[in-house]
This record gives structure tokens, sequence and C-alpha cells, in this order.
């Protein structure tokens, strides 16, 4: 528990706080005011690898605060699955020590009439590797900031999300891939189907400061539309004062492919699963790219909510 870590590990809270970026917005300066619990995870040397798994369930009115710390030279797998009731609010740091690799994988799967505010912030040391990821899915409306750090030298970061939604779901996403030390690369990748009357924004920058020489940084965001009610915005943006760096970013939205969906009619499969495979194949891109172990409860719960999508 935070609790526990204070009196455990002292130093460690004091450092990740103080290393805290400005607060995103008024939502995300209200927990680091207010939070009132949350949970501490300490990857020590010792440990000898595999997946870590957590179920967190904050409660309406609960407003938390969580750290994960993954040690020198160390390697963690790491599955999380949120699942809140009313309106609650969670703020998680992680801090990648130097030589690490951690995957991080999210499933936001909260209660359909939840209203949540999830702020992530990654730390990345020299030469650190991280593989960051969402799967949003469940929730009436949902606020979050994702903001990846790569303040040591050789830091390498994958940021995979991808987003579905078929109800009347509103989710505002935004996402910074901060390069403020040399040598250090990012792709951010991002995919999300909305379909009946959901609407999603994804507002992501790639930053490169004015040290940060031969960074590398590349951003995408594509959306798929199912219904003519919903709506997908994709605001993809570059802030570089660095000379010698490589970056670049893409964005689109489109309705579903009807060559694809008749191909596979005339293969005699039927539009409802032929629909299924088309969208599974369009977000499958990107949970591929996480560890299998991370990515095949996040395979299921989508197979289920693709079974329940009826197109426009």
């Amino acid at each position: 528990s935070f609790t526990d870590a204070l009196e455990k590990w002292p130093e460690k809270i004091r450092t990740a706080l103080e290393g805290e970026s400005p607060p995103k917005d008024q939502f995300e300066a209200f927990i680091n005011a207010f939070f009132t619990g949350g949970f501490v995870v300490l990857v020590g040397k010792d440990f000898a690898g595999g997946k870590i798994s957590i179920e967190f369930k904050p409660e309406g009115g609960s407003v938390s605060k969580n750290f994960f710390f993954l040690e020198s030279e160390n390697k963690a797998l790491v599955f999380e699955k949120i699942s809140g009731q009313g309106v609650f609010a969670v703020s998680e740091n992680d801090f990648v020590a130097p030589e690490s690799k951690a995957e991080i994988a999210r499933l936001h799967s909260s209660h359909d009439a939840s209203t949540g505010f999830f702020y992530n912030q990654s730390i990345l040391s020299k030469d650190a590797d991280l593989v960051n990821g969402n799967a949003w899915v469940n929730g009436a409306m949902m606020r979050s900031n994702t903001y990846n750090n790569l303040s040591g030298k050789g830091g390498n970061l994958r940021q995979f999300d991808v987003l579905f939604l078929n109800q009347e779901q509103l989710f505002d996403l935004n996402n910074t891939a901060m390069h403020t030390e040399t040598d250090t690369q990012s792709n951010t990748v991002f995919r999300g189907v909305v379909a009946g009357k959901s609407k999603s924004v994804f507002d992501a920058m790639i930053k490169i400061v004015k040290g940060a020489q031969r960074s590398n940084a590349f951003l995408q965001a594509h959306g798929m539309l199912l219904s003519r009610d919903s709506s997908s915005n994709n605001i993809p943006g570059l802030e570089i004062e660095a000379d010698d760096v490589k970056a670049s970013h893409s964005a689109s939205v489109a309705q579903v492919e009807e060559e694809q969906v008749y191909y596979l009619q005339s293969r005699g499969i039927s539009r409802k699963e032929a629909l299924k495979m088309v969208i599974n194949g369009f977000l499958e891109s990107v949970l591929l790219n996480w560890d299998e172990a991370l990515s095949e409860k996040v395979f299921i719960e989508i197979e289920e909510k693709t079974g329940k999508t009826e197109d426009a």
C-alpha cells in the first residue's frame, strides 16, 4: 500500500513526487493534491523476471496514486486491469531504471456508467526500454493523459494504445512523448474503433527539446468509424527545438472498408463475422506489438465486444 511504502521507501517516494512533470490540467492537479491511497510496486534486483498481474478496482469517489519502480538491469512484464465504479481518479507513475526493460499493459474496463480520470507518467533512464500500452474498452466517460519522459540517454519508448467504443461513450485521450536527452527513440501508435453514438479524441504530441540531439520519433493515430453518429478526432503534433533529429507523424479517420467486408462475404462468411474480422485485424496490428502474455486477456475482451457491435 502507499502508506506502507512511505515507511519503507520514503526516499524513493520523495524522489518520485519531486520528479513529476507539471499537471496537464486541473483534474491531474486535483489528484496530486487530494489523493487518499494507492499502491506501490518495487521490482527489485533479485526479481527473476516473469509477469506481474494486478486487478485494480477504484471505488466511486476515490482518488488514487500508484507507483511502479523497476531497478537497474532488470526486466518485468506488468498486466494491469482497471475496473472502476462511479466517478474515480487514478494517477500512475512508472520509473524504469538504467538498462532495464519493462512492458506495462493496462486494460481499462470499468463499469458502463462510470466516469474515470487516468493520468500516467513514465520516466525512462539511461538505455532504458519501455513498452507502454493501454486498451480502452468500457466506461461512459474517460479523460486521460499519458506523458512519457525520455530523460536518459539512449532511452527507447514504444507506446501502443487501442480503443473500442460501441455505445454512447466519450473518451478524451492525451499523449506526449517528451525527448529531453540525446540518442532517444519513441514510437507512438494509436488505433481506435468507434461505433454507436460514441465519440473519441486522441490528442498527441512529440516534443524534442534543444539538447535532445539525434532523437528519432514517430507518431501515428488512426480511427475507424462504424456508424454515422460516431466520431473520431485524431490530432498529432510536433514541437522540435533540436536540429539533428528525425520526427514525423500521420493520422487518419475512415469508415470501415466495404471492399474488405465484401471480399470476405464472397468466401462464404456472414457479414457480421466479416465485419468482426476486419475490426479485429485493425486493432490486432497494434496489440501484436505487446508480449503475448499481456495481450491475451485484451484480445478476449475485444473479441467479446466486437461480437456485440452492429454496423450502421
